[in-house]
């Protein structure tokens, strides 16, 4: 069976076949909706997409639950019409055809491409060739290099380690669901993401800067230029140098 992925919230995903193999991507600019019509129009454009290259047997995974339960029932929902409809009317179009939730962090891929659809500036994008790695980078990269670098540091540094793990622990208990109120009380983790933050900042550099009078910097003098027709000294600033001075 193709493997059709959707992300939730935004419209964008990733059409593969049963080796995993890249068929088609797709991206869309929803505008103003909620995140169940987002998703709707995300697995508008998947299934169309996938009837386009004339595929009959389908799995389709969404983030969101409550669409898929709409897919599997016939229950009205005046608020997501028409749309529901042509969605429903679609899915009979796969002869063998499976409706299921995946999580959001399972389908990082179609996750990105949902983030290019949201700040595109034409309503739909329909990738034939996977777009360059930089973009994907560029969404997800600095988000890793943090959590890569904190881990990196707790394993070098095995009493803060135990510290954190302990702090977790009296927080949570036996609860399954983490909230946003426990990881208010995590003063010690947030300390580790700042200071993680601070030696290994994942952006490297700032927006250049112009001296606006003399200055000296690090061993370094600028000197404004007197002429106003000629351009001020550039100066690059090193962020890791800056949280370390």
């Amino acid at each position: 069976m193709d493997l059709l992925v959707v992300a939730l919230g935004r419209g964008g995903g990733i059409l593969r076949n049963k080796h995993g193999k890249w068929i088609k991507g797709f991206a869309r600019n929803c505008g103003k909706v909620n995140s169940v019509m987002a998703e709707l129009w995300a697995l508008w454009d998947g299934l169309h997409t996938a009837a386009m290259e004339n595929i009959h047997n389908l799995i389709v995974e969404l983030d969101a639950l409550a669409v898929v339960q709409l897919m599997k029932n016939s229950i009205a929902n005046l608020s997501l019409e028409p749309l529901l409809t042509d969605c429903r009317l679609l899915l009979r179009k796969f002869p063998n055809l499976q409706v299921a939730q995946a999580y959001r962090e399972a389908n990082q891929c179609a996750d990105a491409l949902a983030c290019i659809g949201s700040n595109s500036d034409v309503p739909f994008i329909l990738f034939t060739h996977p777009p360059p790695m930089d973009v994907f980078a560029a969404i997800t990269d600095t988000t890793y290099t943090v959590l890569n670098w904190a881990m990196t540091e707790l394993l070098r540094h095995p009493e803060m380690m135990k510290n954190v793990q302990n702090e977790v622990r009296e927080i949570i208990g036996n609860k399954k669901d983490i909230t946003k109120y426990d990881l208010d009380k995590m003063h010690y983790l947030k300390a580790i993401i700042k200071e993680t933050l601070r030696f290994h900042p994942p952006i490297p550099l700032l927006v250049p800067r112009k001296s606006i009078q003399d200055a000296k910097y690090m061993a370094m003098i600028l000197q404004l230029t007197q002429k106003l027709s000629s351009m001020h000294e550039l100066l690059v600033l090193i962020v890791q140098k800056l949280h370390r001075f």
